[in-house]
């Protein structure tokens, strides 16, 4: 919905939203009834979080990235630790925090990507709430 669409990928954020839909059916699957599916479920975010991991870190980068294969910085993978999926202060999500906040921060605020000519405010929020679930109160803080 909100990716490139100048070469099909496989966006590392559409699969974490993935993982968190098929997470929270797992919660919810006492109250859905007999059509609820849980072990079906539970086994597709499993194999949804292990693709994550093996196929959206580059070892070039030291970070998660965009989409899977790739090197490029996205600032949605800020998302991984919001949204529960790794906690933020994980070896692989704090580096990818500091590299985040070092390729694509400046003056204040993050940008998606390094190609964008200023700051996506959303994704400085991500920054932030990164920093704070990673024990760093005082780095999500202005002018620290």
């Amino acid at each position: 919905m909100w990716e490139a669409r100048d070469q099909p990928r496989q966006y590392t954020s559409s699969k974490v939203m993935c993982w968190v839909a098929l997470d929270r059916a797992v919660d919810l699957s006492p109250r859905l009834g007999a059509g609820a599916n849980p072990d079906a479920w539970k086994r597709a975010r499993d194999a949804v979080r292990a693709a994550v991991l093996e196929r959206a870190w580059s070892k070039r980068a030291g970070s998660y990235t965009g989409a899977f294969g790739s090197d490029d910085l996205d600032a949605s993978v800020l998302l991984l630790p919001v949204l529960g999926f790794l906690p933020a202060d994980e070896e692989r999500m704090r580096a990818t925090i500091d590299a985040v906040e070092r390729a694509l921060g400046g003056g204040g605020l993050v940008r998606r990507w390094p190609r964008d000519p200023s700051g996506f405010l959303i994704c400085t929020y991500w920054l932030v709430e990164c920093l704070a679930l990673a024990g760093q109160p005082d780095r999500a803080r202005p002018g620290s």
